[in-house]
């Protein structure tokens, strides 16, 4: 059978640990731990120290004519032009159609009695009546909108507004969905999706209603699956093949829930397995679509929101962007998406808002939220297999594996020469003179890239800072000299000052010169000890107590994670010198990490770096893809061919690789590139990946295509017994 898919595509010595010492949490020192509930230490750190707060948001000052209602309104962008039609005022709708330049932020109005007079003898060409809590959506060029409110009358009336005449256009009233409010409505393929909202104040629905464009007909759907609670205030957008709805309210409770609708499968979908950090319960909000990923901002919780998540459609993966927004908290707003910005106009917190603010969408590539990669990193540590190198603490010594020492430490070569030219530095002795619970807990972040400091001793902080210092890992020195910023207290500021006098922290010392200052008592109280501190430092303390002059402290910034661009670089360094087509060069250890039956398996005989992909029975591309991954996190580079997707499935099951998020990722690349053709290829091939998710969808695809699929020239050829088995199963399933 030739491959569907091409269409779619473009695609090119062990150390004995015996007598290591296991891993575990080292008994706790007899050492008072730093007071980190100072109240007067709070006072100082939001005083004093000012960290940099970058953010991604703006707020546009436009002109011209704004609109006068901002709140329950739509909005929506053709081309450079952003539509804002109705909203609510003093206890009524409007009618109002105002019009956004998003490339000069200036406003116009729609006069619609001037259109009125020109098309009054045409009866479906004319002007929606005023309304509040419609919905509308683009397609084709064009904004429709559907049902909405206005004081005590429910609408169902269906527009079409063009923007090349400035002029709407009735397709429906009075038949299809009952007159509601508070509902969502999506375009899929030419044809619109009524779903939800509320009828008669107190009657919520859930129904699901399809417009077809071509025909102008209505049609009540019936979706197999398990449906959304009725519920109004929520949001509804598409990416690919999909409606995903969220939150909203059930008329006695806020949600936070999550569907799918599958358009190709008439099939409801709840997604109840979602990672990561979770929106709270809200309506009112808004939803926007960029780049497979879903922007849920503001709305009402238990009271009103200025925050913004992101939902990554390919992970099933939440994250709070942290960016300082620069709107106050509000619901009743519109947000769109234009080019790679998202615009927030209007809303409601008390009074009416107008203002208008812009958030610029960064291009990030596709990366694995969930720390797996990590954890398998943390567990090959742990696990002391595969060791390369032993490390000799004080007190014991502990197996690690070089390559990942040397893709994390890079200037390592130039740290070890810095010695006694006589001494031969080596990072096995290199931390003779350090405990060995404190050499584990450099060892974690060196595989992880992650401390957990509330576990440790004040000791073990300080002896850190030290550490990182000397190797050069300027991002775990900045996070535990933070720490010891945060926690500095009465009993413990001498102590750290003379740390801080040692080490040379310019940062460490200005924090406990201004602390002093603001507490002066602490020099009776630590007399004995100021008798340690050097004579530069007393003078400098004393000037302080003396002075009401602010110590200017500077900023820590903790530089981000180079984590996975420090694998990465040392794959592609390794795989720069390889010259075999059909192979890719990597370490085993970290492929052990992941899988020890692809780290043991797939090396050639001559335990070489070279991954053969004759031996892997899978493509170069997808070796190639696969490792990358397993380096970097990044799959961004599959997101376009789907053939590499449905490969690294058959990996992820052969290999037993512990990725939930890398299967359903690529499973999603795959249900994009569906149709009518390819389907029972990839049906097949799907169950050599041992992807229930993906064998169920295209199951319920082809039932839902049945009578076209059953036609296929194909289907006839389709070897695969259980495959068959399987098809019949479901489809008398549905029929009883």
């Amino acid at each position: 059978m030739s491959n569907p898919l091409n269409q779619l595509s473009n695609s090119p010595s062990q150390i004995s640990t015996e007598n290591s010492i296991e891993i575990n949490n080292p008994e706790n020192e007899n050492i008072e731990k730093i007071n980190s509930n100072s109240n007067t230490n709070l006072e100082i750190i939001n005083e004093k120290i000012r960290f940099k707060k970058t953010t991604n948001w703006k707020e546009i000052q436009t002109t011209g004519e704004i609109p006068l209602v901002t709140n329950y309104h739509t909005s929506a962008v053709i081309n450079n032009y952003m539509w804002v039609f109705g909203g609510f005022q003093r206890g009524h709708g409007t009618r109002d159609l105002s019009c956004l330049n998003l490339n000069t932020f200036e406003w116009r109005e729609i006069k619609y009695n001037t259109f009125l007079e020109k098309t009054r003898r045409n009866a479906n060409i004319g002007w929606p009546s005023a309304r509040y809590h419609h919905a509308c959506t683009v397609a084709n060029n064009n904004l429709f909108i559907f049902g909405g409110l206005d004081g005590k009358k429910y609408y169902n009336d269906l527009w079409k507004f063009d923007p090349e005449t400035e002029g709407f256009e009735k397709l429906s009233d009075n038949i299809g969905p009952c007159g509601r409010d508070c509902h969502s409505l999506v375009n899929y393929k030419n044809k619109l999706y009524v779903f939800g909202g509320v009828q008669d104040k107190n009657k919520l629905l859930n129904d699901l209603w399809e417009y077809n464009l071509e025909t102008n007909e209505w049609v009540e759907l019936n979706p197999l699956g398990e449906k959304p609670c009725p519920r109004h205030f929520h949001t509804g957008v598409v990416i690919g093949s999909f409606m995903y709805v969220f939150g909203g309210s059930n008329g006695q409770v806020r949600l936070n829930d999550h569907f799918i609708y599958e358009f190709e499968t008439n099939t409801w979908i709840s997604i109840a397995n979602s990672k990561g950090k979770i929106p709270q319960t809200r309506r009112n909000h808004t939803a926007v679509v960029k780049d497979e990923k879903i922007y849920i901002c503001a709305g009402y919780g238990k009271a009103p929101l200025n925050d913004l998540y992101v939902y990554n459609t390919d992970t099933n993966y939440w994250s709070l962007i942290k960016d300082e927004p620069t709107f106050s908290p509000r619901h009743y707003h519109t947000s769109v998406i234009w080019e790679n910005k998202m615009i927030l106009f209007g809303g409601w917190n008390g009074r009416q808002l107008q203002d208008l603010h812009v958030y610029s969408i960064q291009e990030k590539p596709l990366i694995i939220e969930k720390n797996v990669i990590k954890n398998d990193m943390k567990t090959l540590f742990e696990k002391q297999e595969d060791c390369d190198i032993n490390i000799t603490a004080k007190d014991g010594f502990i197996g690690a594996h070089l390559c990942i020492i040397q893709a994390r430490l890079n200037n390592w070569n130039e740290i070890k020469n810095r010695g006694d030219e006589e001494i031969a530095i080596t990072f096995e002795n290199y931390f003779a003179n350090q405990p060995l619970s404190t050499i584990k807990i450099l060892m974690i972040f060196i595989y992880t890239d992650e401390i957990e400091l509330e576990k440790l001793t004040q000791n073990q902080i300080i002896d850190l800072i030290v550490i990182s210092s000397n190797i050069g890992l300027s991002r775990l020195k900045a996070i535990c000299e933070n720490h010891i910023i945060s926690s500095i207290s009465k009993e413990n500021v001498i102590d750290i000052l003379l740390f801080a006098e040692k080490i040379k922290s310019k940062t460490l010392h200005s924090v406990c010169l201004s602390f002093v200052s603001k507490n002066k008592e602490v020099i009776s109280e630590h007399g004995t000890s100021l008798t340690k501190l050097s004579q530069e430092t007393l003078i400098e303390l004393f000037k302080t107590t003396t002075s009401n002059s602010p110590i200017e402290i500077p900023e820590i910034e903790v530089p981000k994670s180079t984590f996975f661009q420090n694998l990465s670089a040392l794959q592609s360094e390794i795989d720069s010198h390889n010259a075999i087509e059909v192979a890719i060069c990597a370490h085993k250890a970290i492929l052990m990490a992941h899988s020890k039956s692809f780290g043991q398996e797939i090396f050639s005989e001559q335990n070489g770096p070279e991954i053969y992909a004759d031996k892997t029975q899978r493509s170069v591309y997808a070796l190639r893809a696969l490792v990358k991954f397993l380096y970097s996190g990044r799959i961004d580079h599959i997101q376009s061919n789907p053939e590499i997707a449905l490969e690294l499935l058959g990996a992820v099951s052969d290999y037993e690789l512990s990725t939930y998020e890398l299967e359903n990722v690529c499973s999603n690349i795959v249900k994009r590139s569906v149709n009518l053709n390819n389907t029972l290829f990839i049906l097949e091939r799907s169950y050599e990946t041992n992807s229930v998710d993906l064998k169920n969808y295209l199951i319920r695809f082809l039932l839902n295509h049945k009578q076209q699929v059953f036609n296929l020239p194909s289907f006839s050829s389709v070897s695969n017994v259980s495959l068959l088995h399987e098809v019949i199963k479901e489809l008398i399933s549905r029929i009883n």
